[in-house]
């Protein structure tokens, strides 16, 4: 194990462990706890990635996973979006559709989603890591296309510079 060696070569580092990929594998992060894996890791990271519609479930997922740090009073330890994408095409209907058949436009609102309702559940900001700025060929949650000379930033992009660049200094209160 990593961590030790971690700790005693900076002990301010972050160690952020977990790693699940999917908020629904919520559980995986309980199970580890009742194994005593928190001593091995400083903060949880997550891939919040959902199958289900984005805002109610997202929300209630991720207030699961808040729960599980309750339960063995690690809240301190937060959590980190690790791998932060936006999924397309769920109820939001602009008017062309990139090459996977997704609404390229609905990036836009789901990453302001994303980021809005992570901060709403106490992530903050600065614990949120944009997954794919450019182009990778395996689906369309990137800002920018491959070759920078001839594409423009995409709808979501766009939306999180306007987002940051309304809210750079703003923190989430409440709702």
């Amino acid at each position: 194990i990593q961590y030790p060696a971690v700790k005693e070569g900076d002990p301010d580092a972050n160690f952020i462990g977990a790693g699940i990929c999917g908020l629904e594998n919520y559980p995986w992060i309980r199970r580890l706890y009742e194994l005593g894996g928190q001593k091995y890791f400083d903060g949880v990271a997550l891939h919040p990635y959902t199958t289900h519609g984005f805002q109610e479930v997202y929300r209630a997922q991720l207030d699961a996973v808040w729960q599980i740090l309750r339960d063995y009073d690690d809240e301190a330890a937060g959590i980190w979006l690790t791998e932060s994408a936006w999924h397309r095409g769920w109820g939001f209907r602009p008017y062309a559709k990139d090459r996977f058949g997704g609404w390229q436009e609905s990036g836009a609102k789901h990453i302001t989603d994303l980021i809005l309702n992570s901060e709403a559940m106490g992530v903050p900001r600065d614990r949120i890591y944009v997954f794919y700025t450019a182009d990778h060929g395996y689906n369309e949650f990137y800002l920018m296309g491959a070759d920078f000379a001839e594409n423009w930033p995409f709808s979501a992009a766009v939306s999180l510079q306007v987002l940051n660049e309304c809210l750079r200094d703003a923190r989430f209160v409440r709702e």
